[in-house]
């Protein structure tokens, strides 16, 4: 029977694809006694709805808030905690599409609180390409971001508009970038260079 013409079959069904949506930004900082969240989106498409996932540890979320899709080519969210925890409270978006598909944006931090004046990476060693640049009580002003490489070659470029108090600013790198050693250059509106080491 090998001859015969329908022996066998090729049979093609839809491949599932991670959900449709890409995750510009997501940007938490502080006004006044609440936590004000932020985030950007592209190519959405039958997405649902988002829902802000906070945690006090970085390891336990629960959702806080959802709100619906809106599924154009480019949309903003946003979205006022007036309970945040008291020190660190670390923020995620996750994208839940119509065929129930899920996607988290990265893990973002603000500190709440009257702790030292300080500027930091979180996390390092740096996850998909994405600097997430922890501001804790720092003044407001224009604060100029370079990267570099092990060969000093500057890699990103970023002026940064700042409020003041305690933020955290999402900086995109490169997902593809070579891994290694970078160094951070974080210049403050008063003339003070801060220098961080990074690893991705």
């Amino acid at each position: 029977g090998s001859w015969n013409r329908d022996r066998f079959h090729i049979v093609f069904s839809p491949a599932a694809g991670p959900v449709p949506v890409t995750f510009i930004s997501v940007k938490v900082y502080q006004q006044n006694a609440n936590i004000a969240v932020e985030w950007k989106v592209e190519n959405e498409s039958h997405i649902s709805n988002y829902s802000v996932e906070k945690s006090a540890d970085g390891n336990r979320f629960i959702s806080s808030n959802t709100q619906d899709a809106k599924n154009l080519p480019t949309s903003n969210y946003n979205w006022i905690d007036a309970q945040p925890f008291d020190g660190y409270t670390y923020y995620r978006i996750k994208s839940a599409g119509i065929n129930g598909e899920e996607k988290y944006s990265q893990v973002v931090r603000v500190y709440m609180g009257k702790g030292k004046p300080s500027i930091s990476v979180y996390p390092n060693p740096l996850v998909d390409g994405i600097i997430n640049l922890q501001f804790i009580n720092q003044p407001a002003g224009n604060y100029k971001v370079r990267l570099l490489n092990s060969l000093n070659q500057l890699m990103v470029s970023k002026e940064i508009i700042y409020g003041g108090g305690s933020s955290s600013q999402t900086i995109p790198f490169s997902k593809y970038a070579m891994h290694g050693v970078y160094h951070l250059e974080v210049i403050t509106p008063g003339g003070k260079k801060n220098v961080m080491r990074i690893n991705y």
